[in-house]
């Protein structure tokens, strides 16, 4: 029987160990999208095949009863699909509406710098502090959704 080198093994591991934690749900979809933390960011990602389901995994969903997945979801963002929710109407309580954050929009297309959402999955000190935690609370968001979460706003967050 062959031995695996420690550092091979722990990266064989680390996928795994970033689902556990929150960190992004399962690997890309068989549409080409990105919902997992480590299958690479998507250039010009549509936000109901790449940018909605990565954040339904990581925070929240019907299934999942995250923090943002209940009718009670904390600061007022609720990503999951009842009660006559859909990705339309999800994008639509998201774009240049105002925040729980004074002075800041969920999400400002062509500014993730000034999205409120992107602030609480890139900042550990969100909004310049006391404006609650970095998100999600249990885990990360993933590089990889950060950068196609990044390059949605940046590219207009468009309705696709």
């Amino acid at each position: 029987m062959r031995v695996l080198p420690a550092a091979l093994l722990a990266a064989a591991l680390l996928p795994l160990a970033t689902l556990a934690c929150g960190g992004g749900g399962g690997g890309g979809s068989s549409s080409g999208g990105n919902t997992g933390g480590g299958g690479g960011a998507i250039p010009h990602p549509s936000w109901s095949r790449d940018v909605l389901p990565a954040l339904q995994a990581s925070c929240g969903s019907a299934g999942n009863a995250g923090c943002h997945g209940t009718t009670t979801a904390q600061g007022r963002i609720v990503y999951y699909f009842t009660e006559g929710r859909t990705a339309q109407s999800i994008y639509d309580s998201l774009i240049n509406k105002p925040s729980s954050a004074p002075g800041w929009v969920y999400i400002k297309p062509g500014t993730p710098s000034q999205s409120w959402i992107y602030e609480k999955v890139t900042s550990t000190n969100p909004g310049g502090g006391g404006f609650g935690s970095p998100m999600p609370l249990a885990g990360t968001f993933g590089a990889s959704n950060i950068e196609t979460l990044r390059n949605w706003i940046q590219d207009g967050a468009l309705n696709n």
